[in-house]
């Protein structure tokens, strides 16, 4: 090949880079997200966000029910750039003669229907401790479990491999709920309902949980979502009349005030009904946050607070966990 071939190949890939990264700003026709919200009936409801403007179309959304997806309370969900939606089913082996054991359920993104999900992760532990929150990286899947039972300053995360191998930590906090990870991989965040904080554990290089923690001091916390810069939000006083969506800062802690708070006390209408299930979409110059209430899927904008007016209301029967999928880019 001579120098002047050389030069042009160059070139030209130098003006395909630059013009697919300028494709990046804005959505095409093609471009598919999904948000996934689980419900106590044992369903997955996907319905289509539409990326110019933030609506979700609830004309005839796919559902993911039935005996052969083996699903027993979807209580967190989580997804990843494979487009694999993985399922924390919370089984019922903490209830009495229950029978149905706890495990992680992997869906692919064309799951629909009675379909038996492409992988299943057994992570049943002690009958007494209950898995509540559910935490994603490419090789790991972190899994917090809390235990109403004495001692009840005991409660753990198991972080499996893709094996299904675990490693367990017990960390003498009151409680742990919803769990989340920075992009980073760095660091742990976690509620901690009955000790009425936010609780954020290093991870080593190794993905190993570390027990040193910082915390932020918020009455009942439960859900937790993280931004792409670490920002946190979380519900707080979820068993009042009053609960409210706080965010704060990446770093904070001790008794540090939100950035943001929405509704708590605005009444009209604007009041959350026993809040679990926190998600945020940043897509292109989309910024979106999806929250679970009592019979509603309710949506806002990034920068909403105080009393802001919603994007949308979705009826749905007992949502607990909600995020958003990318399908097709």
């Amino acid at each position: 090949m001579n120098i002047n071939c050389k030069y042009f190949l160059v070139l030209a890939a130098a003006i395909l880079f630059v013009t697919t990264n300028g494709c990046t700003k804005a959505p095409s026709s093609g471009d598919i997200v999904e948000v996934s919200a689980g419900t106590l009936n044992d369903e997955i409801f996907k319905f289509e966000l539409n990326l110019g403007n933030g609506i979700i179309s609830q004309n005839s959304p796919r559902v993911i029910a039935g005996n052969l997806t083996g699903i027993k309370t979807p209580i967190d969900i989580e997804t990843s750039g494979s487009n694999s939606l993985f399922v924390l089913s919370q089984g019922n082996l903490f209830l009495n003669n229950g029978s149905i054991r706890p495990s992680i359920r992997i869906f692919g993104d064309t799951a629909s229907g009675n379909m038996a999900p492409e992988r299943v992760i057994d992570i049943t532990d002690s009958p007494n401790f209950k898995p509540v929150g559910l935490a994603i990286t490419r090789d790991f899947f972190f899994v917090s479990y809390f235990s109403d039972d004495p001692p009840s300053d005991s409660s753990k995360i198991i972080r499996f491999d893709v094996n299904g191998n675990r490693t367990s930590i017990v960390l003498p906090v009151r409680s742990l709920g919803d769990i989340e990870i920075t992009r980073d991989n760095s660091t742990l965040i976690a509620a901690d309902p009955k000790g009425n904080r936010v609780l954020r554990f290093s991870l080593n290089r190794n993905f190993e949980v570390q027990p040193a923690f910082e915390s932020i001091g918020l009455n009942e916390p439960n859900s937790i979502a993280l931004t792409d810069s670490s920002k946190i939000l979380v519900f707080s006083n979820w068993s009042s009349n009053h609960p409210s969506l706080n965010v704060f800062p990446p770093m904070a802690s001790g008794n540090s005030a939100p950035l943001q708070s929405i509704w708590g006390f605005c009444g009209e209408g604007k009041v959350f009904s026993a809040p679990y299930g926190l998600a945020v979409a940043e897509m292109f110059d989309l910024r979106i946050i999806a929250a679970c209430s009592m019979n509603s899927l309710v949506t806002f904008q990034m920068n909403a607070n105080g009393c802001a007016e919603p994007i949308q209301r979705i009826e749905l029967s007992s949502p607990v966990s909600v995020a958003f999928d990318r399908v097709r880019f």
